[in-house]
């Protein structure tokens, strides 16, 4: 893995021209470390372009650089050094921003689980809390001041990915790192306040639907809680209000496994639209239990103890393909989570 990274540090110095993009729908540790590497790469000279599928949620829009990040597809005529894929199981994850021959050496960077190898260069770590913790690692690699707009972008994603680490990812290394961003000039309070106190009335509108919604299954040791496109609508909500619901459920006493089950918006929209027809997404969390058998088994990923997938649709007695509801993505959960809890 050092030669891995040493790898990277050496494409990175000698590149001019660097592209860096993260996961459609970006949260903490996407935007935290795709700005993070952006500071360090311009300060050494280098032409570098952070570009994004949707725009940031409100919640990341306090992150130094942030409104720099382009968003849409680069223009096919436009060549880069090097790209800089980060957190992305596989490169559809990204949101055809670029297209591989548009760049001389694709890296990718990863923290996920289960993750497509499909870079000239490949650093996965499904053990590293964070995507941030990797790029601090790198950074250092290559000799790079840690400065406080860097520390503090790290700072972010290591917060959001550990659920302000007292998630099951959250190991020494992720504190010690924590500590150092700190003394590099994160400041704690005001990335949690900005990050965990910036609530919209909407938002709050529809957590409380979703917290209304709050059932158990399997003498209480699955909670789910679930959100429909009318409930979009209704309260003015957006997919990105959505953000860390799923840690609702999993507070229950008796809650092993929580999921958080909704309709998916258009994301383009400014006010939410009517999912396209059968889109159901599941987020999943555990205390314990490792969810990859689970969100694997639908083609989804992410971490033992905190990943997701999506239902488009199913297949019906004629042959065909229906659209899937809420309840029965909330059954198919509850079966699939049965034989785990039984262990």
């Amino acid at each position: 893995m050092k030669r891995t990274i040493a790898q990277i540090a050496d494409v990175l110095k000698r590149s001019r021209s660097i592209f860096i993009a993260g996961h459609e729908r970006p949260d903490g540790d996407t935007a935290g470390s795709a700005l993070a590497l952006a500071h360090a790469l311009g300060a050494m000279k280098k032409k570098v372009s952070v570009f994004t599928k949707e725009p940031l949620p409100e919640y990341l829009k306090f992150l130094p650089g942030s409104s720099l990040i382009k968003r849409g597809a680069v223009p096919p005529s436009t060549k880069y050094d090097a790209a800089v894929i980060l957190e992305c199981s596989d490169l559809a994850r990204m949101g055809n921003l670029i297209s591989p021959r548009q760049a001389r050496t694709i890296i990718n960077i990863d923290h996920h689980l289960v993750s497509a190898s499909f870079g000239d260069i490949n650093w996965i770590e499904p053990d590293s809390s964070a995507t941030c913790l990797m790029i601090l690692r790198l950074l250092k690699k290559m000799g790079a001041p840690i400065t406080k707009k860097i520390a503090e972008c790290l700072y972010t994603g290591m917060l959001t990915d550990t659920g302000r680490f007292v998630q099951q990812n959250t190991t020494p290394e992720t504190l010690e790192a924590a500590a150092e961003l700190m003394r590099n000039g994160a400041d704690p309070a005001k990335v949690s306040s900005e990050v965990f106190a910036n609530k919209s009335m909407a938002e709050i509108k529809l957590l409380s639907r979703a917290l209304s919604s709050t059932k158990t299954y399997l003498d209480g040791r699955l909670a789910v809680i679930t959100i429909n496109a009318r409930d979009f609508r209704e309260t003015g909500a957006t997919w990105r209000d959505t953000e860390g619901f799923v840690n609702f459920p999993i507070m229950l006493r008796d809650s092993e496994v929580a999921a958080f089950i909704r309709e998916v918006p258009d994301v383009g929209a400014a006010k939410a639209k009517p999912a396209a027809k059968g889109v159901i997404k599941v987020s999943m969390r555990s205390k314990k239990i490792d969810l990859t058998p689970i969100v694997t088994g639908y083609g989804g990923g992410g971490h033992k103890h905190a990943a997701g997938f999506s239902f488009n649709s199913t297949s019906c007695a004629s042959g065909g393909k229906r659209s899937i509801s809420i309840a029965e993505a909330t059954a198919i959960v509850a079966r699939a989570t049965a034989p785990l809890i039984k262990k």
